[in-house]
């Protein structure tokens, strides 16, 4: 709620009374008028209408920083915990494909724990207007060949694809990418939560790169 407020993306608040010392809210309601308007079981006592954040692709493209672009990625856990990731490392963005699930769905924001009011998120865009745009160097993440994350040159400009838990990339996103990177994993093991592998990912390059906040 906090990062709703300090955004600038609350509409309207409604709080139950004993929120009144921390919060000037729009609408004084009861526990059980917030209960019953909002989606959990046991919500914390305040609850806001707020604007979804608007971003496109070429605005992205121009911000500095890492972007991530989701494939199919069906799951609101895993997709709350990327967007969040990307906050942390301070990435341009996060673009996403058909098929993903809503960025804005109740369970991806409550995972982002508020960071979604910080990163740029597109959520209408086609494989067409991402393969037309310039200046990024698109890598693949892959359970099969591949190198490395932490052989890559340093480069702040990586636009990484992330495919779905299931099924990993499309044939037609993959063949988007120069370079496909491959996670080391022990014998045995398949593949990682797609979450996990995007912020690896990103953590690779990040510690690589002269960014603010890194000690």
């Amino acid at each position: 709620m906090r990062a709703a407020l300090h955004a600038g993306a609350v509409e309207e608040l409604w709080a139950t009374e004993q929120w009144l010392g921390e919060f000037t809210p729009d609408v004084v309601v009861t526990d059980q008028v917030l209960r019953a308007a909002a989606e959990t079981e046991h919500p914390q006592g305040v609850l806001a209408l707020c604007r979804q954040p608007v971003a496109d692709v070429q605005g992205i493209w121009a911000r500095p920083g890492q972007i991530v672009v989701l494939d199919r990625l069906s799951d609101p856990g895993n997709m709350g915990t990327i967007i969040r990731t990307a906050a942390a490392v301070g990435a341009a963005g996060v673009v996403l494909l058909p098929g993903c699930v809503d960025p804005f769905n109740g369970k991806v924001v409550r995972s982002t724990a508020g960071t979604i009011f910080h990163v740029p998120i597109v959520t209408e865009t086609n494989i067409d207007e991402l393969a037309a745009t310039s200046g990024r160097r698109f890598i693949a993440t892959t359970a099969g060949e591949g190198v490395s994350p932490f052989a890559l040159p340093s480069d702040p400009h990586i636009a990484w694809l992330i495919g779905s838990e299931a099924h990993g990339l499309s044939p037609e996103v993959a063949a988007l990418a120069e370079t496909r990177v491959s996670i080391p994993m022990t014998a045995g093991v398949e593949s990682l939560n797609a979450a996990v592998a995007a912020a690896i990912c990103l953590y690779a390059v990040f510690a690589e790169t002269d960014t603010p906040g890194m000690s």
